[in-house]
């Protein structure tokens, strides 16, 4: 039976670690963490969906906003096979877009300055991004 040397399995297990990262690997951007509430006249918005896209291109971040208008966005990968993400937005300036999930888009429309023609901006920054969403009816 063969021996494995020890220095060859730390080798080995330091460069998986190295490989994997935390949460991304080698093509994910410097991320910043971004939450905060969505309202519509005050009131806390469901059943939407808000994207980040940076506006240097590559992948968005998407948020589901909870019941309580509160989101934390989530950066997934466009590698091949990843299909989990990880909490951030990538690093520098975005154009945030809210859209209604499927099958939510009878409780109020969207105005098309927060939407398709957003006029939201956001410069997202290493660390700690809190970005609140006011939205007006009118």
């Amino acid at each position: 039976m063969t021996r494995v040397p020890r220095l060859f399995v730390a080798t080995f297990m330091a460069m998986l670690v190295t490989m994997t990262g935390c949460g991304g690997g080698a093509d994910t951007p410097k991320l910043g963490t971004v939450h905060g509430m969505v309202t519509m006249d005050g009131q806390p918005v469901s059943g939407v969906l808000v994207f980040f896209q940076p506006d240097g291109g590559g992948p968005q971040s998407i948020a589901k906003v909870n019941d309580d208008g509160s989101y934390t966005a989530i950066y997934y990968p466009v590698a091949e096979g990843a299909a989990e993400g990880v909490e951030g937005v990538s690093v520098g300036p975005c154009t945030v877009k809210v859209n209604h999930m499927l099958g939510y888009a009878t409780r109020g429309k969207i105005p098309e300055k927060y939407g398709a023609q957003s006029e939201l901006k956001l410069e997202v920054l290493p660390g700690d991004n809190p970005f609140d969403i006011a939205m007006e009816s009118r």
